[in-house]
């Protein structure tokens, strides 16, 4: 019973098509005929593909719309982003803060000093504080914030500078998810007159704390080494700045990298410097002090010492990623 009543909606869907069509002339020199009982079932499958196809095109046109429509910008009032600076030698405390009145809805810390001690709250300082060495540096917020307050510790002769972003990471901008994401990428450099300037003899290091990360968890994807001298070097890392100890439960160690100037150094012209860079690491970094300092030991693996002062100098330059 069920069959034949769909056979005769099906005779009459298609009856009335036929109909309809042949009362607006179209193919009018055609006469209407009749469809045949065991043809409808087909028909009827073929119409069922076709409304299928039509509303799974429409889907896929909405979907399309909804990529390619320009959204609105959440802040069209201010800029891209914006940097403050702060001095840290007078105390902050939570019942009387900073307040920095611009809106974002992600931020980004600096000092040259420490991280420890330095909070902040969004929108009201009666809202939960959160330090920032322990949730990330960039932070990134869950929604928008109008304004934020910071409390700090005093440090003498420091400083802290804030990032404020808006639309984090470009988030309002025209979404594809077909293309590659970009990846970025940083470098931290050391100093020539104030890391690294000791004599180094055979099999000994030089530590130092190198500050500049933009947060305390990154991958090293590359080593750059410039010299005064044809030496062979490893690059020690740490996780703490007490760099390596006797006792194994305290000992920082990471991770390490030879950089052996006597075997793939080379020079401009036979003269100068010695320049040598390897690319393609893959070495997860975590400061466990929080300070976005790299910690970092310069072994001299070379017969011949190091020298010091302006005959030894050496800078590291360090490629990263930054890390969740």
């Amino acid at each position: 019973m069920a069959e034949e009543r769909s056979k005769a909606a099906g005779a009459a869907i298609v009856g009335g098509g036929l109909g309809l069509a042949a009362g607006l002339g179209i193919g009018a020199r055609r006469p209407v005929r009749a469809v045949p009982n065991n043809k409808l079932e087909a028909i009827l499958d073929d119409t069922f593909e076709i409304k299928t196809t039509i509303g799974n095109l429409s889907n896929v046109l909405l979907q399309l719309i909804n990529v390619l429509a320009p959204r609105p910008v959440a802040f069209p009032d201010f800029p891209p982003y914006n940097v403050r600076k702060f001095e840290l030698d007078t105390a902050k405390t939570k019942d009387d803060p900073q307040e920095v009145n611009l809106p974002g809805d992600a931020l980004t810390f600096h000092t040259d000093g420490t991280l420890d001690g330095i909070w902040f709250a969004m929108d009201s300082p009666t809202n939960d504080w959160i330090p920032i060495g322990e949730f990330g540096n960039p932070y990134v917020y869950p929604a928008t914030f109008q304004r934020f307050y910071l409390s700090w510790s005093a440090q003498a002769s420091k400083y802290l500078r804030v990032h404020i972003g808006r639309e984090a990471g470009a988030a309002a901008a025209v979404e594809i998810t077909a293309a590659a994401p970009k990846q970025v990428f940083y470098t931290i450099v050391s100093d020539k007159d104030t890391h690294f300037t000791s004599s180094i003899a055979q099999n000994a290091k030089e530590d130092e704390n190198i500050p500049g990360f933009l947060g305390n968890k990154i991958r090293i994807v590359g080593l750059v080494i410039l010299s005064d001298q044809q030496l062979h070097y490893r690059v020690i890392f740490w996780r703490k700045d007490t760099f390596d100890d006797t006792d194994l439960d305290v000992d920082s160690f990471i991770s390490s990298q030879e950089l052996d100037l006597s075997l793939d150094g080379w020079q401009i012209g036979a003269t100068g410097q010695w320049y040598l860079a390897i690319t393609s690491l893959n070495i997860d970094y975590e400061d466990e002090d929080t300070t976005n300092e790299l910690h970092i030991s310069l072994q001299n693996l070379s017969a011949t010492a190091k020298n010091a002062g302006a005959t030894g100098e050496v800078v590291l330059g360090v490629i990263y990623e930054m890390r969740a």
